[in-house]
């Protein structure tokens, strides 16, 4: 469905921002809850790590990769969707519907920070490839830029109660 989404809110500038910015989360919280698969509860249930890890890298790791495409193509169109409608979005006054924008930021950040454990876990790319410093340099840009925005949207939300 996320594609039809993202068609969606490409084509139609009736949709507002706030729910255009939503998009972002879908994949983001599915990349984060596929991270309990990978992890057992007790070492006993796993005896042969070495079978534990194939099977991951097999099945678990292809899955985390796709949905961590998905995220970015959300992310992407979400960014894209604020953009086309910044001019209505400024001209409106604050209202409760601007603080969507802080939970899918802050959950494609989670849903990254995922991936990266996944990737650390599972994958043979060495430690400071190039592909392991661009996941986390770009966590590190949703992570702290969400966080500004939502302090910046709570600061309001609190001054127009």
């Amino acid at each position: 469905f996320l594609p039809i989404s993202i068609i969606r809110v490409g084509i139609n500038p009736k949709i507002s921002a706030p729910v255009c910015w939503i998009q972002m989360s879908a994949p983001a919280v599915a990349l984060y809850a596929l991270t309990i698969m990978a992890q057992p509860s007790f070492e006993e249930e796993h005896p042969d790590v070495t079978n534990y890890e194939r099977i991951h890298r097999m099945i678990y790791l292809p899955c985390m990769h796709a949905l961590f495409a998905l995220s970015i193509a959300g992310a992407i169109s979400s960014v894209q969707s604020l953009f086309a409608r910044w001019g209505s979005i400024r001209t409106k006054v604050f209202s409760p519907a601007h603080a969507a924008f802080c939970f899918p930021t802050l959950a494609h950040a989670n849903g990254v920070q995922a991936y990266r454990g996944a990737i650390d876990a599972f994958s043979t790319f060495p430690e400071g490839s190039p592909i392991k410093v661009a996941i986390y340099m770009y966590w590190v840009f949703v992570l702290v830029g969400g966080t500004i925005v939502t302090f910046v949207i709570t600061s309001k939300f609190i001054y127009h109660l």
